[in-house]
Order: C-alpha cells, then structure tokens, then sequence
C-alpha cells in the first residue's frame, strides 16, 4: 500500500515567521491525518528546534510524522525514532562557503548544541535565537 505525505516548510508557509500555528492550519493537518495522510514538517533550522518551535504551539507533536532539518540535511521519522544527517560540511569546507559569502549581503549562520553562531547579530537571528531558547554568539 502507497502512503501519502504532505511536508510544509514552518516559516512564511506553514505560519508568519516566528508566529503560533493557526487554528484552521491545525484543523488541516487534523483532516489530511484523518485520511490517513502522513504530515512533516521542514526548515533550514535543527530538528532539535523544530521540536521547540512545534512544542511552543499547544499542538500534539505525535501528529508530526517527519522532520526534515537543515535543508534536507537531516531528517527524523516516527516509524525508525531515529535522526539521520546527510551532506555533512567538513570544517574547511564551512570556511571556504563563509569566505565566499563575504561580498554579499547575506548572514550565514551555524547552528551548535544550544547557540547560533554568525557574523552579524540583526533581528531575524535574535527572533530565531529567541524562539528556539538559543544563545547568539
């Protein structure tokens, strides 16, 4: 038997950045499970914080099936209760993308157990930091 799985992105798809999840969005997850249908749920950010973020909505985790983390570079499943990483970066490679960022205008950040590490402190770092109880450093 095909199972089906619907998986939305948290920020500015599933919900506004760093705002709760509404209830006509849990009412849809509610329908789409009561199908049958898996439900997961996805970011650029850790899964550790996928769970804080979903945790701090006053919704049942159970009903999240998949987290895929990092931008598909890590994924947890309820079925194998297990975190999988993929496309790990080695450290040199870490230092050669953020030299290669350096002429944009863009704010690489790297997540490390309980802290963001990044070059620049604005808004949307201190929000993400906040809302996941991390520190910036």
């Amino acid at each position: 038997m095909k199972k089906k799985l619907v998986i939305c992105d948290i920020d500015s798809t599933l919900v506004m950045k760093h705002k709760p999840l509404s209830d006509r969005a849990k009412h849809v997850i509610d329908y789409i499970r009561s199908k049958g249908i898996l439900f997961g749920i996805a970011s650029g950010r850790p899964i550790e914080d996928l769970r804080k973020i979903v945790g701090g909505w006053n919704f049942d985790s159970n009903k999240v099936d998949v987290y895929i983390g990092m931008n598909g570079g890590s994924l947890w499943d309820r079925f194998h209760q297990e975190e999988y990483e993929y496309f790990v970066m080695k450290r040199e490679w870490l230092k050669e993308t953020l030299d290669a960022m350096k002429p944009f205008n863009a704010n690489p950040i790297i997540y490390e157990p309980g802290i963001v590490v990044t070059t620049r402190v604005d808004d949307m770092v201190r929000l993400s930091a906040e809302s996941t109880k991390r520190d910036i450093c």
